[in-house]
């Protein structure tokens, strides 16, 4: 929430090519290119994923790793709350998978 820039967003479930995580691009134009991500941020490496109280945003949501917290600003609240259940969803996927010794 630092930079306030708008990105382009990108949740890839669990697959054969990897585990599940929130990608990052500069624009979608980036992503469409097929150029590598600003960030990726694995969801199984996030200690918390919930919503999050901001003063100058209405719809926010925060990712917390060991590391760092990376916000997100969603542009309603319908948005912000498909966003949210799908996060966790595939967080939740891939904790139940590598608590059951079956993670790739």
């Amino acid at each position: 929430m630092q930079t306030q820039r708008k990105r382009y967003f990108v949740l890839r479930t669990i697959s054969l090519c990897g585990k599940p995580r929130l990608e990052y691009y500069e624009s979608e134009k980036k992503f469409r290119s097929k150029s590598s991500p600003k960030r990726s941020i694995e969801l199984a490496s996030c200690l918390n994923i919930a919503r999050k109280e901001n003063a100058k945003h209405e719809f926010v949501f925060a990712l917390y790793t060991r590391e760092d917290a990376f916000g997100l600003v969603a542009e309603t609240e319908e948005q912000l709350s498909s966003w949210l259940q799908a996060i966790q969803d595939e967080q939740t996927k891939s904790q139940q998978l590598l608590n059951n010794g079956k993670f790739l």
